[in-house]
């Protein structure tokens, strides 16, 4: 009996061991996929690990001289698998001014899947490609000057790619929003395009992450049709740049930034000039 206790205690000591985690936590992987940097203005990069759960708030307010376009985005992300991730997201339009017009109220929800085909997982970089796919259901008005809706369904697709390492993280895609008539009505389809490069700042191993961003985003509009005509004076051509700030724990995630309007093919003084931003989230697995 006397050999036999030290073997049994031997067998459940190697028993009771975790496997080796082979994964660097430091810089930008410091902590747990969820709570990696992502960018703020733009679209997808947003896959989560399977069961997780993430409650954000998103405030956006885009800025010019008569006007103010400022929306809260209450939005949940959950990890179907490591490779999917689903997002439901309720837009409020707290104030949408242009010129001497201003509304408020209910916008268009939305439903958004993001698959992960391509992951490149190693303990101090990954690598990674995804598909983005949304659909937006008429919930805001197009009544309402200015709209908070579309008025009738619409459709994005996008496509992003993104390289992480322990010091930097780049990533670029490109998209496009296909609209739906409402009766004769038609707001415009647009394509958006993006890129970005993001360095560590500072990082704690399994507990913080700091990093600064620097955003390249733009959009191209093309026209729109109002009781069956199509108006060419609507088509719009944005391109903004701006730093965002990554910071997160094991739990809290809080993203601020603010982004400039470097060109705009349209002299109307009431245009947007800048975009101030922040999300704030939880994670639970």
């Amino acid at each position: 009996m006397k050999k036999i206790i030290p073997l049994l205690l031997y067998v459940i000591t190697l028993c009771g061991r975790e496997e080796d985690d082979p994964h660097i936590y430091k810089g930008n992987i410091a902590l747990p996929t969820s709570q990696e940097p992502a960018p703020l203005f733009c679209f997808g990069l947003t896959v989560i690990d399977k069961d997780n759960l993430q409650v954000f708030a998103y405030v956006n307010s885009l800025l010019g001289k008569k006007t103010d376009f400022t929306q809260v985005v209450p939005t949940i992300y959950y990890g179907i698998t490591d490779e999917l991730t689903l997002t439901i997201g309720q837009p409020i339009a707290a104030k949408f001014k242009y010129q001497n017009r201003q509304s408020s109220g209910i916008g268009d929800f939305f439903i958004q899947g993001e698959y992960a085909f391509y992951n490149k997982d190693r303990p101090s970089y990954a690598n990674q490609a995804t598909l983005v796919a949304a659909v937006t259901f008429p919930s805001g008005s197009l009544k309402k000057t200015p709209p908070t809706g579309f008025g009738s369904p619409t459709f994005f697709l996008g496509a992003t790619a993104c390289h992480m390492n322990i010091d930097w993280y780049i990533f670029a895609g490109l998209g496009g929003l296909l609209t739906t008539p409402h009766n004769s009505d038609q707001l415009p389809n647009s394509i958006f395009y993006q890129w970005g490069i993001g360095r560590n700042l500072y990082y704690i191993s399994k507990k913080l992450i700091v990093t600064l961003t620097a955003e390249f985003f733009g959009s191209y509009t093309k026209g729109n049709r109002i009781r069956g005509t199509h108006y060419k004076n609507f088509d719009d051509n944005n391109f903004f740049i701006g730093p965002s700030l990554w910071v997160t724990t094991e739990r809290f995630t809080f993203n601020p930034g603010i982004a400039f309007s470097l060109y705009s093919n349209k002299n109307d003084p009431g245009i947007g000039k800048f975009l101030i931003s922040f999300e704030t989230g939880w994670t639970f697995n």
